[in-house]
This record gives C-alpha cells, sequence and structure tokens, in this order.
C-alpha cells in the first residue's frame, strides 16, 4: 500500500485503527467497559515504562511497584494536605519516582548488581515500601487514606470517567512516542549494545553507569507519574496495593508476552493480559477465588510464553506480516 510514493506498512495501519477504535470507544454507551479500558491502559502504560529498564536495557527490576506507590503516595498526600493540583501531581509523582529510582539505581550499580542479584535487591525494595507504608500513621496506615472528591477540573477530578480515560490515553500515546524515539536513539543503541554485551560496550567506550542511571531515572519517572494517575483517579491511597508485587507481575508478564525491547509489543502484552484476566472473573466459579485464579492464570501464561512465544507476540505477527 502507498500514498503518494511513500508506502505504509500494515503495522501503520492496524496501530491508526486501533487508535481509532480506543479513541471512539467510549461512545459504546457502557460504563464498565470505560473502566475496563481505564485499568488496561494504565497497566499498558506502566508495562510500557518497565520495558525501557526491563526491555531495553535488559535488567530484571522488580522494584517498580515502590515507584509507582511512592509517585501514587507524595501525589495523593499533597492533594489532601495542601490541594495541589493533579496535573502538578502528576509530575510530582514522576519527580519523587526518579529520584528514588535513581538512588536505588547508584546503590545497586556502584556494588555492579545486575540479573537476579538486581532483581532481589529492587524486590526488597518494594517490600519495605509496603511495610513503611502500613506502618505510618499519618498516611493512614494499613488501611489507607481517602482523597477528598470536589468536582474541580483544575485538581484533575471529574464526575465522569470518560476525562480520565483520555487522560491516561495521552498518557500512553505519549510514552509510546518516546519509546519508538528511544528505540531510534544513540541513546536507544547504547541501551541495548549494554544489555547485549555490557563488557564490549564498556570497551568502545560506553559509560555503562550514566546509560543505566538515564534508564532507571526516565523508567521511574513514568511509572510515579502512573502512580500519581491512579491516586487522583481512585482518590484512595492504600499500601497492599500501590506496593503490591502483582503490579510488577502484570508489568513483566506483559512486557514478555507481547515482546520486551518492542515499541508495541508491552502494550498488546498488557491488553491481552487485562482481558484474559476480566474474562477469568466472568467465570461464575471464580468470584470466591478471583485471587488464586489469576495467579494461576499468571503461571499458565509464563509457560507457554517460555514454550511458545519466547520473543513475543509480536515477533510472531511481524514474521507472519512483514
Amino acid at each position: 500500500m502507498r500514498l503518494k510514493g511513500y508506502p505504509i506498512s500494515r503495522k501503520k495501519v492496524l496501530v491508526f485503527l486501533g487508535i481509532l477504535i480506543i479513541i471512539f470507544l467510549p461512545l459504546y454507551p457502557s460504563r464498565y467497559l470505560v473502566t475496563l479500558m481505564i485499568m488496561a491502559m494504565l497497566y499498558a502504560y506502566l508495562t510500557q515504562s518497565w520495558n525501557i529498564m526491563g526491555g531495553y536495557l535488559g535488567q530484571l527490576s522488580l522494584g517498580d511497584a515502590a515507584y509507582f506507590g511512592i509517585g501514587g503516595y507524595f501525589s495523593g498526600m499533597l492533594a489532601l494536605a495542601y490541594g495541589l493540583p493533579g496535573w502538578v501531581g502528576l509530575f510530582v509523582g514522576g519527580f519523587v519516582g526518579m529520584v528514588f529510582g535513581l538512588f536505588i539505581g547508584f546503590i545497586s550499580f556502584r556494588f555492579k548488581l545486575r540479573g537476579i542479584y538486581f532483581a532481589v535487591a529492587t524486590l526488597a525494595i518494594t517490600e519495605i515500601g509496603a511495610l513503611v507504608g502500613s506502618s505510618l500513621e499519618f498516611v493512614g496506615g494499613a488501611m489507607g487514606k481517602a482523597i477528598p472528591f470536589e468536582q474541580n477540573p483544575v485538581k484533575m477530578q471529574f464526575l465522569d470517567e470518560l476525562p480520565y480515560y483520555y487522560i491516561i490515553f495521552c498518557m500512553l500515546c505519549l510514552i509510546t512516542y518516546l519509546v519508538h524515539r528511544l528505540e531510534n536513539s544513540k541513546i536507544g543503541y547504547y541501551l541495548i549494545a549494554i544489555r547485549e554485551r555490557e563488557a564490549t560496550a564498556e570497551s568502545i567506550g560506553v559509560n555503562l553507569t550514566r546509560y543505566k542511571l538515564l534508564a532507571v531515572g526516565s523508567s521511574a519517572f513514568l511509572t510515579g507519574a502512573g502512580g500519581a494517575f491512579y491516586a487522583l483517579y481512585s482518590h484512595y491511597i492504600i499500601p497492599h496495593f500501590y506496593f503490591s508485587l502483582d503490579i510488577v507481575i502484570k508489568m513483566l508478564l506483559g512486557t514478555f508476552l507481547g515482546g520486551k525491547g518492542t515499541v508495541l509489543g508491552p502494550i498488546l502484552g498488557s491488553f491481552v493480559l487485562s482481558f484474559i484476566a476480566e474474562g477469568i472473573q466472568a467465570i461464575p466459579i471464580a468470584t470466591a477465588a478471583s485471587a488464586a485464579l489469576s495467579r494461576i492464570l499468571y503461571a499458565v501464561i509464563i509457560i507457554l510464553i517460555v514454550i511458545f512465544l519466547p520473543n513475543g507476540i509480536i515477533s510472531r505477527l511481524e514474521k507472519k506480516y512483514p
């Protein structure tokens, strides 16, 4: 297919159609569908942010729930205490997440942690965040705190869910554009070089610490902003959700299912996981044991990924439909 001499790939056509579907989907009068899509796009956004660190740099991070939780808690508490506008809260949550991520990354890379050692270290940070959040009374302790609601667009508080739908859609489009630019930039080439062979990358002059921290900082900033969005959307902050390992598991599974180190793979993987999980919730016998069934589902998906889709769904589609 060509337009005025410019080739249009099937991938671009499918992406364009997908964007149109998401834009006009709220015209279908279903609040349930809008809520489902908001959460699906949020997880796609978070998965895309993890993809910078785990997909392009190749560092298995299990601490992203800490960045998500810290971003959500800071923006939520500032909105609660000082009436911080929600739009500012997105950047505050992202900034706090970035500072925390850079601190953890600097310590980890200073002691040359990588692979499973880096994963365990970041996992410990998530668990510490959950314990601290549960024990501090001024942030609500284990019960959390509600953010008072008032109809105020400046504070990013709306009666209808539709504005949140388009806000997270814009955030997803922005992060996908940034990842696309990253993939085709010098920084992206350096990150991939570090992922493939760290010693070789260092031997040709790549500053390992600088580019690792750049990946960690950008990923943590975007994840923290995602946490801030969810705090403003749900009007509630609670440690057992914000610092939950389930969030990290969804990021990992979405990335690996769709295709790590690709632009569209994490989004595709996250949407597939979200709708499969929602389908399980619709099964009558799954109501009482939904958490257990979800974990079984994740385990089965991991096994299937390893066996049938080691490079993700996107690589299979690109081979079949180049």
